[in-house]
């Protein structure tokens, strides 16, 4: 009999959290990347510290700052 495709998700699952927890550390079972901070997205595409912090001279939230930085162009690649 062929698994079903809910036993197979399951079976990689189990293999990939496995895996996992051999990489990381402590034995934890899940892999956590941080988001990185609006003046980190700054620095990586170029701009100064702090570029986006303000629209209008008010300050901005970081949605807006996140949104601004990824359609941005990177100056660095130009320069």
């Amino acid at each position: 009999r062929a698994p079903h495709r809910r036993e197979l998700a399951q079976q990689l699952t189990e293999q990939l959290e496995a895996a996992l927890s051999r990489l990381s550390p402590a034995g934890a079972s899940r892999v956590v990347v941080r988001r990185l901070t609006p003046t980190e997205t700054e620095r990586l595409q170029g701009f100064p510290d702090g570029h986006t912090a303000t629209s209008g001279g008010k300050p901005q939230a970081d949605s807006p700052r996140y949104k601004q930085m990824g359609n941005a162009v990177a100056v660095p690649v130009f320069a």
